[in-house]
Parts: structure tokens; sequence; C-alpha cells
């Protein structure tokens, strides 16, 4: 693992302080905002496992059809290929750690106990797992990119063993269904996104109009309708790439019609061409 980026910042005038460190495949960012105003972040889903610490402030969280109410200490695990986004209270402070990695053999098993569905933890100020956010912070300022590597390995090991040992007791249950049209809507395409040929069939299948489902969730979810479909299908698409199958086998089995729609849609997504993966990973 290299070190390709370690970035420690404070700014006064956007009353701003964070840091972010990129280590490979491995992104850990911490950020601390006074007064903030700008109330949501990017809507997305993404191939990587992500791991959200709210220390300070109160959002609504949206996973898939769901909308969660975070507070202080709670503790997200979002699995990949998840659609998610963020939307802050207004006038906050807002205080943020974010880890972003991929799958390795040497994290494998641990991932498979902390990420076997979407969670979230109620924490509290005195756990172990909050120190360990701030040995993040800790390391990546003592040692900038000198061993930095070494560091995070460990602290990853560290931070996912002790998750895997939470309870269910300790998860928050702060959560409400979005419209019925959106949940019914996004079930379906989860279940169907490589069959769905348009809109229309998508309404008929929920008993409702075009129009109507339109609007309803692009309200909710901040994207189009197809625009999710697609997305649902690049990712899948990044699944079977890396378990090793050819990019000229798979657009059929991602609901894509021909293989240049399909490459101009996953290079657009990626922002690199598809091509088939080495799936060995350290």
């Amino acid at each position: 693992m290299l070190v390709k980026n370690t970035v420690l910042s404070y700014n006064s005038f956007m009353n701003k302080f964070s840091i972010d460190v990129t280590v490979d495949q491995f992104r850990y960012a911490h950020t601390y905002t006074v007064n903030l105003k700008k109330k949501d972040f990017y809507r997305h889903m993404h191939t990587h496992y992500e791991i959200l610490f709210l220390k300070k402030g109160n959002a609504d969280f949206v996973m898939e059809n769901n909308k969660f109410q975070l507070h202080e200490y709670d503790l997200l695990l979002i699995p990949p290929s998840k659609f998610h986004f963020i939307s802050l209270a207004e006038n906050e402070d807002y205080d943020r750690h974010v880890i972003n990695f991929h799958e390795t053999n040497r994290i494998k098993p641990l991932l498979n106990a902390c990420f076997d569905s979407f969670k979230i933890f109620s924490l509290n100020e005195s756990d172990l797992i909050c120190d360990i956010f701030n040995r993040f912070d800790i390391y990546a300022e003592r040692f900038k990119n000198e061993h930095l590597d070494l560091i995070i390995n460990s602290l990853m090991t560290e931070l996912l063993l002790n998750i895997s040992k939470l309870k269910d007791s300790e998860l928050s249950g702060n959560y409400s269904p979005l419209s019925k049209i959106t949940y019914d809507a996004v079930e379906y395409i989860n279940e169907n996104f490589h069959s769905i040929k348009n809109i229309e069939e998508l309404a008929g299948h929920l008993f409702t109009s075009k129009s109507y489902l339109f609007h309803v969730f692009k309200i909710e979810m901040g994207v189009t309708i197809m625009n999710y479909i697609r997305n649902k299908r690049i990712l899948y698409a990044e699944t079977l790439l890396n378990i090793g199958e050819k990019p000229t086998k798979i657009f059929t089995k991602c609901g894509f019609n021909d293989y240049v729609s399909f490459y101009r849609s996953y290079k657009q997504y990626m922002h690199h061409s598809p091509k088939k993966r080495d799936h060995s990973r350290d």
C-alpha cells in the first residue's frame, strides 16, 4: 500500500477543519465545520465499503428507501452498492469521520461480520471506537506519509474487530420508510434493475401514473428513476468484473441492450473504461 495523499487544513474563513488521507484503496476524512450552511450532500452509491461516524450534529440520512434520524455519536456501516445521502440541519456545528475502503483478503472475515446489512449503532463518548477515530487523526498528523500505511492497516483491523463486538441492543431503531410509492419502487428496482425497460413498465407494476412516480421519486431520492436504475446496473457490472468476468460478456446480464451503450454508461459513471479485474487483493 502506498500513501497517495495526506492533507491537513484549517480554513478560518469557512470555519472548517479537515484531515484527508488516501492510501491505495483506502480513504479517511475527518471534517469539523462550524455553523454549517450547506444542508445536502451528494446522493450516490459506490462499490466500496463506508463507515460514517457522526461525532457532533444532527442529520437525516437516507439509505435506499428508508430515512434515519442521526444524532451525536451515531456510527453507520454502509455496504457497497447502496444508494445513500445525508441531509444536515442548518446552522449547526458538524463533526464527522468517514472511511471508504475496498475488500481485502486480510479483513474479509471481519467485513462479513460487520457489513451483513446496513447498520447504525448509538455509541457514547467513552466508547473505545471513538478513541480509535481519534488515533486516526493523531497518526495522520504525526507520520504524514511515512509508515502511515502500516498504522492504517493496524487501526482498521482494530476498528472492525471492535465493531464486530457491538451488540444488537446498541443498534439505532430511529427510522421511517419513505413514501409508499418510492419505497415500493426502490424494492422493485433493486430486484429487477436488469430487466426494467422504461418508467412506464415500473409505473404499471406499481399501479400508478408515470408522471406521479417520476415526480415523487425525484423529490425524495434526488435522482431520476432511470439514473437510479442505470447506476444500479453499473455497480452490478463492477461486481461481475471484480470476479473476473469479461466486459463483453456481462452487459446483457446488467440490463444493457448493446455493448456500446454499456461502455458509455460505465465510463461516464466510473470515470474509466470497463476491464476484467485481477480479483486477488492483499
